[in-house]
């Protein structure tokens, strides 16, 4: 009954309430960051369609976004808005952030997907760059007659990245239950979000 990672990662055709609490929680946990944080710095690793910049731009924070496909990089660009191709495995594209501004990292593809190697890489990277920043981490989890089928990095709960670096804090995490794999596939989809506070 496998199912590819295109049916996992691509967005399912779900009621709309389930769409916008993932989407709203994502973009409320942003929101606050810059209502606090005018002047800041936004890392986005890998595609992600719930973060429109025009949605949150208020002309002082420098966006980057990490194409992970090292591809289609898009034409449209903003002033301040940097695209560039990056590799999840090598993370050195961290580096090019400015340490003098308050940062966010939202990392796109669910961290359980990851290799525990990459997974742990990627982390101590932004543990060692980063004082003090800011984490949004997704999470999605196949459960088939109850047993999770699909963890590669060792990680079912948001929680369970403290144990990984002393420096990561789970402020809060959020749950939802995919509605449309239990309808069609007959299994259950979890998803995740973890915001961290690492520092």
């Amino acid at each position: 009954m496998g199912l590819t990672s295109e049916e996992l990662d691509y967005p399912s055709q779900q009621p709309a309430n389930h769409l916008d609490s993932v989407k709203h929680q994502t973009s409320f946990i942003l929101k606050s960051f810059i209502s606090e944080n005018m002047l800041c710095n936004i890392l986005i690793v890998g595609e992600n369609s719930e973060i429109k910049f025009q949605d949150f731009d208020n002309g002082k924070i420098s966006w980057t976004i990490i194409n992970l496909e090292r591809n289609n990089i898009k034409e449209e660009q903003y002033k301040n808005l940097l695209e560039i191709s990056g590799d999840i495995e090598k993370p050195d594209f961290i580096k090019s952030i400015n340490l003098n501004r308050p940062t966010i990292v939202i990392l796109s593809k669910p961290l359980n997907y990851l290799k525990e190697i990459v997974a742990k890489k990627f982390l101590k990277q932004i543990c060692d760059y980063f004082d003090y920043c800011e984490l949004i981490i997704n999470f999605k989890t196949l459960l088939i007659n109850k047993h999770s089928a699909d963890q590669f990095s060792g990680v079912n709960k948001p929680v369970d990245l403290e144990a990984w670096n002393k420096k990561i804090f789970m402020y809060q995490d959020f749950i939802w239950n995919d509605s449309h794999y239990q309808k069609q596939y007959g299994v259950s989809l979890i998803k995740k979000i973890g915001h961290y506070k690492v520092g």
